[in-house]
Parts: structure tokens; sequence; C-alpha cells
């Protein structure tokens, strides 16, 4: 019986082979969108990211779903990140100045 990593991993090489052939003229778009469709009711994320591939963050972070953040003096997250949305002195950036 095939697992689903491994009807994953089918329909995802299927998906490239059908893509290759596209890039040399062969029209393949209906089956290509016939197989994403069925990749996509094979993963169900309930809201989590889905990465179809490999991810370079270039030494960031990745957050696939949830990231909790405890914001310290100025708006700035652990590790001087600032918070989304939060300028300098924990103002709202749209109330930023750089004077």
């Amino acid at each position: 019986m095939t697992t689903l990593q491994e009807k994953i991993g089918i329909l995802r090489r299927k998906l490239k082979a059908y893509r290759d052939l596209q890039e040399l003229g062969e029209d393949r778009a209906s089956e290509i969108e016939a197989l994403e469709a069925e990749l996509q009711t094979l993963i169900q994320t309930e809201g989590g990211a889905y990465v179809g591939g490999n991810v370079d963050t270039d030494g960031g972070n990745f957050t696939g779903r949830d990231m909790s953040v405890q914001a310290g003096p100025g708006g700035m997250a652990a590790g001087g990140f600032p918070l989304p949305g939060v300028g300098g002195k924990g103002r709202p950036f749209s109330n930023f100045s750089s004077s």
C-alpha cells in the first residue's frame, strides 16, 4: 500500500515531468492543473504553510504557522528585530519619521 508521503512524491515527480515538457513547447496545462488539484487534496495544513520545495531563508526565520514574539523596550523583539507594524520607540511605522 502506498503511503501519503509516497503519493505526494509521485505527484511531484509527475508535475515536474509535465512542467519540463511544457518548457519544451508541449501544452500540458490541463495535466498540470489536474495534478496540482490532486496534490492539494492530499495536503491539508489547516492554515499552516505548505512548501513544495526547498526554502532558503539566508539564515533568517521561517514561520510555518504561528510565532509568538515578546516585545522589549522600544518595541523591539528578542534579538533586536522591530516588531511588525512598530517603528522606533514603540511608535507605529505610519507615525515614524526619520528626523
